[in-house]
């Protein structure tokens, strides 16, 4: 199963949902003047060149979001450090949207604050056992769980490995459990091999549409740099020609606006009876794009909560702050989906609800309420 515009939006929505990866530990000075410029310049960058936003029809904030604005312009005064500067704008950015716009501290200042600090401050880092995000579990001779807790690109191969390898009974199992609680998304192409452990299937899909703005198309050709394929070369270089010639426009990333992708019995890998997919509101990002995409798969039922609601505006662009502290992450394409079919804001909403978990024992336990619906028919 292959699209070429799932691929190069794999390539750039490996952000994922959240905006602000780095530590806060590191008191990088900052005066209110230099953060107001920042400010200034986030808001004005995001209005003329996010797509959530184009796709909006703003051309001035509406007037909820600009009193948040002029609210932390009026913080300001009290700016002494980098990280306030960011907890200022972060509100305001909030306001708009939760998912694939943020503000981070640019990881150059850290690294200069860090070689320039005679008492070497500490930069939180953040260490995780890739094993440990992508694990398998037998429950049964009959159900085999597949836990996931991101779509990280860095996770690709493990998750291929885990598949090839069988582990656990994953590909002989009858029934599986796929949890996607947690998980934070990352790249859509990480998760392609999980569809051929689907069975048989055909999936519909919407094209992203990325805003040719100039600063937009400036991102998407310094992103060719990062890729190695001569397909995808190929195709993103008759994009950005499409972007140039339609400059402030929407061009799509596929030749269609639908499509629709299969998955035949040469392509797969398992043919399981019946799949739950666990999914709750911290499902967000590439993760929604899976379970968006599984769900049209007869096997594949969905249980839990709604997912995060991050999916329409995606495919981040990152742009630097005047100051050269910040990073400032917005998106750069949007998909333009009937009337109260968004999933920005909204998430998607579960075959079979279940109230939310109040402590870490029922959530454990709906592991086993997605088994006994599988085994028993619960």
């Amino acid at each position: 199963m292959h699209t070429t515009y799932k691929t190069l939006s794999a390539l750039i929505m490996s952000f994922g949902m959240y905006s602000n990866l780095h530590a806060e530990t590191v008191s990088i000075e900052m005066i209110p003047e230099v953060c107001l410029k920042d400010l200034e310049y986030t808001a004005h960058l995001i209005l003329e060149n996010d797509a959530g936003i184009i796709a909006k029809r703003w051309t001035t904030y509406p007037e909820q979001i600009q009193q948040i604005f002029n609210q932390q312009k009026e913080k300001l005064q009290g700016v002494k450090t980098v990280v306030e500067c960011q907890k200022i704008i972060r509100p305001f950015m909030k306001s708009i949207r939760n998912g694939h716009l943020g503000i981070s501290i640019h990881p150059d200042a850290q690294a200069a604050q860090q070689q320039s600090s005679d008492t070497q401050v500490p930069i939180e880092v953040i260490t995780e056992n890739k094993a440990e995000r992508v694990t398998t579990k037998k429950l049964s001779d009959s159900t085999t769980l597949l836990t996931i807790l991101s779509f990280d690109y860095a996770l690709y191969e493990k998750i291929q490995q885990v598949v090839s390898s069988n582990q656990d009974n994953l590909l002989k199992a009858p029934y599986l459990i796929i949890d996607l609680r947690n998980n934070d998304g990352g790249s859509d192409q990480t998760a392609e091999v999980l569809y051929k452990i689907l069975g048989e299937a055909k999936y519909w899909n919407t094209s992203p549409q990325i805003y040719a703005s100039s600063t937009n198309i400036d991102g998407w050709e310094a992103y060719k740099s990062f890729l190695t394929d001569e397909d995808s070369l190929t195709h993103l270089n008759k994009t950005i020609k499409k972007m140039r010639e339609q400059q402030n426009q929407w061009v799509s990333m596929s030749s269609y606006k639908e499509s629709q992708e299969v998955v035949t019995s040469k392509d797969i890998l398992a043919t399981p009876q019946k799949v739950v997919i666990l999914i709750d509101k911290n499902c967000g990002s590439s993760c929604e794009q899976f379970v968006l995409t599984a769900q049209q798969n007869p096997r594949v039922v969905t249980m839990g909560r709604p997912t995060y609601g991050a999916l329409d505006a995606s495919n981040v662009m990152e742009k630097t702050s005047p100051s050269k502290q910040l990073q400032i992450y917005y998106a750069s394409t949007y998909i333009h989906r009937p009337a109260g079919k968004e999933i920005d804001g909204v998430g998607i909403p579960p075959a079979i609800k279940l109230p939310k978990p109040q402590n870490q024992a029922e959530y454990s336990a709906e592991i086993q309420l997605a088994q006994r619906y599988l085994e028993q028919g619960l």
